[in-house]
């Protein structure tokens, strides 16, 4: 891809003044469709590379999601459906729903609500609040001992959220960042070679087939038999986190007071780890617990465009055992049903 002279120019600025990223352009022009064009950032003279929907910049694994997704944000354009969620739902793309309908996938691995609301902070500032939200809630989100940490790496904007200092721009997280690449390849949907990882131009995650393929019935159970032996993940020394909780309901409102149509999504659980949750005690008064909390959350919020589509068990949404690849994700068929099954005014294209 020709680079323009103010480009050029702009970028020899934005090394002197120690941007983080510097984009390295290696893709050929038969690489790049023409279709890809340069978007102003709206709060500084930089730009950076916006890519469509069905075109994958391929990543690597060092890729800081949140860093990623809240600086993505300023460049898109207004969706009309935002996803909030994990990895359990970070595959899903514009192809997923009906023609005509735009969306933004703001998943992020091991998500929990601190997450959700630095991503909100990012979405009112720069005027990008959709009609309709898809949020996925793990379980762990609402575990005071959940032991995650990655949302501290822009812990700025859920400071903001929190302050009260709601919907200003945050003055000390940079336009561009380093999301852990120095190299930006982007490549159309039929050029992704099956070992290859990226981010689609709507906040789709493409993953390597080698985490995807379809398994066979003993690699699945030993899968679910190590993801269930010793420490669940994040769901270990279970207590309630009131405030985390009061943070969720505080984001709800904020929905209800836009206006917004929400669905709220708890994911299954392949059906032998939902057996041992509830058959053991310390994992099945926790599983309730949480449902319990998400069902009066929404069921106060009812009148407002609010729904909860409960497929903690995979049965409830048709989700096959093979269709899992372990104890909690699963395949993308499992994920279209989902999405079907939940907002079926917007079902996956056939």
């Amino acid at each position: 891809m020709i680079l323009t002279k103010k480009y050029k120019q702009t970028l020899g600025i934005s090394c002197c003044i120690g941007v983080f990223l510097i984009f390295l352009l290696a893709c050929e022009r038969s690489q790049v469709a023409p279709s890809i064009e340069y978007r102003k950032a709206p709060d500084a003279n930089l730009k950076v590379l916006a890519w469509p929907s069905d075109h994958v910049w391929i990543t690597d694994n060092q890729l800081n999601e949140r860093l990623f997704v809240t600086s993505h944000i300023r460049l898109i354009e207004t969706p009309d459906v935002l996803i909030f969620g994990s990895s359990r739902i970070i595959e899903a793309n514009q192809s997923d729903f009906a023609m005509g309908i735009t969306i933004y996938n703001a998943a992020m691995s091991a998500a929990i609500v601190k997450d959700f609301m630095a991503i909100w902070q990012q979405v009112v500032v720069y005027d990008k609040v959709p009609s309709t939200i898809v949020i996925l809630i793990d379980p762990w989100a609402l575990n005071q001992n959940n032991q995650r940490m990655a949302w501290k790496s822009i812990a700025s904007l859920y400071r903001d959220y929190l302050s009260g200092d709601v919907f200003q721009p945050s003055s000390s997280l940079p336009v561009i960042q380093d999301f852990g690449t120095q190299q930006m390849q982007i490549l159309p949907l039929d050029q992704v070679q099956p070992t290859m990882q990226g981010k689609r131009g709507d906040g789709g995650y493409i993953y390597p087939l080698s985490f995807t393929r379809q398994l066979t019935i003993q690699e699945l159970d030993q899968r679910v038999d190590e993801y269930i032996q010793g420490c669940v993940f994040s769901m270990c020394n279970w207590k309630f986190d009131h405030i985390v909780a009061d943070g969720l309901l505080r984001l709800f409102d904020d929905f209800v007071n836009r206006k917004i149509e929400v669905f709220v999504v708890l994911p299954p659980y392949e059906k032998k780890v939902l057996d041992f949750f509830q058959q053991t005690k310390v994992y099945d008064e926790a599983l309730q617990e949480f449902i319990r909390f998400i069902e009066q959350a929404v069921e106060a919020r009812k009148n407002q465009k609010f729904t909860l589509c409960n497929y903690i068990n995979p049965q409830d949404v048709g989700c096959q055992r093979l269709e899992f690849i372990d104890g909690m994700h699963y395949r993308k068929t499992c994920l279209q049903k989902i999405l079907h099954q939940c907002i079926d005014r917007k079902k996956p294209k056939t």
